[in-house]
């Protein structure tokens, strides 16, 4: 779930300082089932909150917890207060997390799809160093030598893989998925 926090988590220091952090998972209506594997996983007991604002087609559920501890360890791997803002590498992560690690990202700010007759795996980010690193990351996983462009729009960088390379992507970081 690291990498799943690290695009779509959050932590919010209390203003007062007398309460632990609020970390906080929000992920579309459709998803919320990784939710309920989340808060099964870490032992929380809160209940999901939805969320449907009216400039959106669909809704958002949230679980959050206070934990000075999660919110220690989260720190760990850039998952800080203004993450968006402040953090702009992807955190050191043993090799043999890497793959679950990808799918988190994935899963939070990429997209899997099939177009063309090919499939597709792509990232973006806000940072360009993270989608380098993001690159560089996944390459070395699937054996990929020559680097992938990292292109910009609108100041959203995004990284592509596409045919083959996309296919090797997705057979070793959700080969374990069990949704």
């Amino acid at each position: 779930y690291v990498g799943l926090m690290f695009t779509d988590g959050s932590v919010t220091l209390d203003k007062s300082g007398k309460r632990a952090p609020n970390i906080r998972l929000e992920l579309c209506e459709t998803d919320y089932g990784v939710l309920y594997m989340f808060r099964d996983e870490l032992g929380i007991t809160s209940s999901l909150r939805y969320d449907k604002r009216t400039n959106r087609k669909n809704g958002t559920f949230t679980i959050s917890v206070r934990s000075r501890e999660l919110a220690n360890s989260l720190s760990k791997y850039g998952i800080v207060p203004n993450k968006t803002y402040t953090t702009k590498s992807l955190p050191n992560i043993p090799d043999c997390y890497i793959p679950a690690f990808l799918h988190g990202l994935i899963d939070g700010d990429g997209s899997i799809y099939y177009s063309k007759g090919a499939w597709h795996v792509n990232f973006c980010s806000h940072s360009k160093n993270i989608c380098e690193e993001f690159e560089r990351m996944c390459s070395s996983l699937i054996g990929k030598e020559r680097p992938i462009r990292v292109q910009c729009s609108d100041d959203v960088y995004r990284i592509t893989y596409n045919g083959v390379w996309a296919r090797k992507l997705v057979e070793l970081c959700f080969r374990d998925a069990d949704y």
